[in-house]
This record gives C-alpha cells, sequence and structure tokens, in this order.
C-alpha cells in the first residue's frame, strides 16, 4: 500500500464533531442524582483525510462503489478495524489535445477515536463505546479493503 500511495498527495484535518446522545443517558452530579431530560451534545475527536492524485490513468468505480460507507477491515492509517469511514471519492478527468486522458480523482475518510459500528450509553454505561448490530447481526457499518483503491 504505501508504494501506492507516493504518487497520492495528503491532507490531514484533525478537529472535532459533535454527536448527540441518548435521552436519560447523562445524570446531574448533585444529589439525589437525576437524569438529565434532554439529549447531551459529546465531543469526539475527529481526523480526516484526503487523498488526491492528480495523474490517474484510470478511475477505479467499481473500487469506489465498493467501499463508500464502509469501514476499514484492517488497521489503516495507524487506526483500528472498523474506525475510518470510507465517505466518497471525487473525480474530474482531462484531456490533452493529443487525446491522452487523466483522472483526477480525490478520496476523502473519516476516522473517529471509536469504532464508526459503536455507540455511547446504555448498557455500556458511563464514557463507553459499545458496539451494536442489527437484529440479524450486521453491524451499521460494513467493511472493505480500502487497499482496492489504491492499486
Amino acid at each position: 500500500l504505501e508504494a501506492n500511495m507516493q504518487r497520492w498527495d495528503e491532507v490531514h484535518e484533525y478537529g472535532l464533531e459533535m454527536l448527540t446522545g441518548a435521552s436519560g443517558e447523562f445524570v446531574w452530579t448533585v444529589e439525589p442524582l437525576r437524569p438529565v431530560g434532554e439529549s447531551v451534545g459529546l465531543v469526539v475527536p475527529l481526523t480526516v483525510y484526503t487523498f488526491t492524485s492528480a495523474a490517474e490513468p484510470e478511475l477505479r468505480r467499481d473500487a469506489i462503489r465498493n467501499a463508500r460507507g464502509k469501514v476499514n477491515d484492517a488497521t489503516w492509517m495507524g487506526a483500528p478495524a472498523g474506525y475510518v469511514l470510507f465517505e466518497g471519492a471525487s473525480a474530474r478527468r482531462t484531456t490533452t489535445s493529443q487525446g491522452v486522458g487523466a483522472w483526477e480523482i480525490t478520496y476523502r475518510f473519516r476516522e473517529l477515536d471509536h469504532s464508526h459500528n459503536a455507540y455511547h450509553g446504555r448498557p455500556a454505561g458511563a464514557g463507553r463505546w459499545e458496539l451494536i448490530e442489527d437484529q440479524y447481526g450486521n453491524p451499521p457499518h460494513a467493511s472493505a479493503d480500502f487497499r482496492t483503491l489504491f492499486v
């Protein structure tokens, strides 16, 4: 992967994202401990990665379709599996007067400090993120091998 990414420009944006906790998940710290009656905002560290290449000979449409909206299936950019979400891509094709074409492709990824398949709150308890799934055992986000985007 490292060798295939040498022709790509990287931008890392480090910031925060505001998530909303479940109503009643938090309690006031004064006695008697009563639930806070409304949803509470949670500040979550966030890193956005963009990778741009201006001279790609082909657009990897299938790889983009297969990875869009999915999380990393293995450690990627130092983040554990499930922590990085592929948000999608933008692509623009240019062709020279000699008919030679190339794609400028930009990929966008979002990394959290916990799994994108986790939820904060009950039954996890205070300050914990727990993995969730639907009634059939499927997580909210399937996983993909992001290396296929950089072949």
